[in-house]
């Protein structure tokens, strides 16, 4: 099974593991933007994204990476968890979400989660969140580049590792496309004033 793709909506996705077979391995990558003019009214959310990986079976696989882009006075949730059952030795299963904060006023947070039932296994999660590098941006700045341009080249980059895991090239084109798109629509990139 794999999963690649660009949405920007709430999400909710569960997986299922339960082969013990070679070709049982999961590889979720995904890209998502968080604005304010998403922000649910009643809880104050802009986002909310949450995955479940349950392996149900001996010798699986997963490998998640979810990387985002909160800006505004937008707030993003992400809830990952990956369940390893009783019965499922000799898992390998890495969780990791990675946020770039775009403004001060943006708010993410990360909750990644291991379930673990038995032992001989491998399993990771890892998580951060943290605004444009301000030394990066100054290089590329300290070499002629504009900000705005700088900023855009940054998060092009930091998206590229979803992109070039791509299955076909042909999706790995689609996912370039629909980040350039969000990327000229996006208003504070090279913004002052963006962290």
């Amino acid at each position: 099974c794999k999963v690649y793709g660009i949405q920007f909506i709430d999400d909710e996705l569960y997986i299922l593991l339960d082969r013990a077979t070679s070709s049982n391995e999961t590889y979720l990558e995904k890209i998502v933007f968080s604005g304010q003019r998403q922000v649910d009214e009643a809880s104050g959310v802009s986002s909310d994204y949450r995955t479940f990986l349950d392996h149900a079976a001996p010798d699986t696989v997963s490998e998640l990476l979810f990387k985002g882009a909160v800006d505004d006075a937008s707030r993003s949730v992400y809830t990952g968890l990956i369940r390893v059952r009783p019965e499922a030795v000799r898992t390998r299963a890495n969780q990791t979400n990675r946020n770039v904060k775009l403004s001060p006023d943006a708010w993410a947070e990360s909750v990644p989660n291991l379930e673990i039932e038995t032992d001989d296994v491998v399993c990771s999660h890892a998580s951060t969140i943290s605004p444009v590098d301000a030394d990066q941006r100054f290089y590329l700045e300290s070499r002629g580049v504009p900000t705005i341009v700088a900023e855009r080249l940054l998060l092009e980059g930091f998206f590229s590792e979803v992109v070039a895991a791509a299955p076909v090239p042909s999706v790995g084109d689609r996912l370039q496309r629909g980040l350039i798109e969000k990327l000229n629509r996006h208003s504070t990139v090279g913004a002052k004033g963006a962290v």
